[in-house]
């Protein structure tokens, strides 16, 4: 049983030290990560503006033209208003991304603190089942123990009567 118990320590040793390792370097992450998912999101807004103020321009130049061109006008504002209905999309896209990305590495943190405490309460109840293996043996010596001096008592007591029966 030592043997199992020293290999359990180590192995519990080694366990803890990754816990531990696994929690520090998720933490440096998880800071790079907020910070990288704002400079994403402020540069989808720059983009974004500066394209609202490149369809602008073009929407004033094209107004200073020609009438012949007022159907590709037209035709340039669909597809840019869809080109900013896309980028819309791709910025909430990349948004989620990131607190996707902030959620795995929270729920990797608590995962980790759940296997912790489940490791602990198995090693607990062990350690329980180890106790009450050995008091279940011990209780079986005592039993035996008890059953030898309730016969020894009685085989005194028998001795004890039949010495004094021939005396009567």
């Amino acid at each position: 049983m030592a043997m199992g118990a020293k290999q359990e320590n180590w192995r519990d040793i080694i366990a803890e030290r990754l816990r531990e390792r696994n929690r520090n370097e998720t933490s440096r992450y998880a800071d790079i990560i907020a910070y990288n998912n704002r400079l994403f999101d402020a540069a989808a807004k720059l983009r974004q503006e500066n394209l609202e103020l490149k369809i602008d321009k073009k929407i004033r130049d094209s107004s200073g033209g020609t009438s012949g061109t007022d159907l590709n006008n037209a035709q340039i504002q669909a597809l840019e208003k869809k080109v900013l209905a896309q980028q819309e999309e791709l910025t909430d896209l990349h948004k989620r991304k990131g607190e996707h990305s902030q959620m795995v590495i929270t729920l990797n943190q608590k995962l980790i603190e759940l296997q912790r405490t489940l490791a602990e309460k198995e090693k607990a109840l062990a350690e329980q089942t180890a106790m009450n293996v050995s008091m279940r043996d011990e209780l079986e010596e005592l039993k035996t123990s008890y059953i030898t001096i309730k016969d020894e008592s009685l085989a005194w007591q028998l001795n004890a009567n039949s010495a004094e029966e021939p005396g009567k």
